[in-house]
C-alpha cells in the first residue's frame, strides 16, 4: 500500500512505473554475463512477484522499519534469490519497432548521457546492495 511503512522481512512487490507492471522471478536463465534467472515483468500477481528487504547490516532485525538511506539486500521471496543487475552496460535499451500499443515501450524516451542501464536479474549471491533514496 502507498504510503506504508515498509518492515524488514515482510513480503512487497515491485512494481515498473513506467508499465505498471510487477518484477517476477523467471526460471529461464538471464541472458547476462552474471549467472541467474531472469527478472521479468508481469500483469498479475504470481508467488514470484513477492520480494522482501533483509539489511545489509547486521545493526538493523528483522522487523524493524527500513528507512531512506538504508543499505538492503533485496530477496525474491519464492526462490530465495537476490535482485542485482548485470556488470556490462546495455546500451540497446528499447526497441522501437514494437507495437505503441505495448505497455513497454515508453511514450517518451530519454536517456541520462551521465547513467549507464544494466540488465537485472536474480542470483544466489549478495553481490550488490541498494539503497532506498
Amino acid at each position: 500500500m502507498r504510503g506504508e511503512l515498509v518492515i524488514y522481512g515482510e513480503s512487497v512487490t515491485i512494481m515498473h512505473y513506467d508499465s505498471e507492471y510487477f518484477a517476477m522471478s523467471s526460471h529461464d536463465m538471464s541472458e547476462t554475463t552474471v549467472t541467474g534467472s531472469k527478472l521479468i515483468l508481469s500483469k498479475n500477481l504470481h508467488r514470484s512477484c513477492y520480494f522482501k528487504f533483509a539489511s545489509r547490516f547486521k545493526s538493523k532485525k528483522m522487523a524493524d522499519v527500513v528507512s531512506f538511506d538504508d543499505e538492503i539486500f533485496i530477496q525474491n521471496c519464492l526462490d530465495n534469490q537476490y535482485l542485482d543487475f548485470d556488470n556490462e552496460p546495455y546500451n540497446n535499451c528499447y526497441d522501437f519497432h514494437v507495437p505503441l500499443e505495448d505497455p513497454f515501450r515508453p511514450l517518451n524516451y530519454f536517456v541520462d548521457p551521465h547513467c549507464t542501464s544494466h540488465k537485472m536479474l536474480l542470483t544466489m549471491k549478495k553481490d550488490n546492495h541498494w539503497s532506498l533514496i
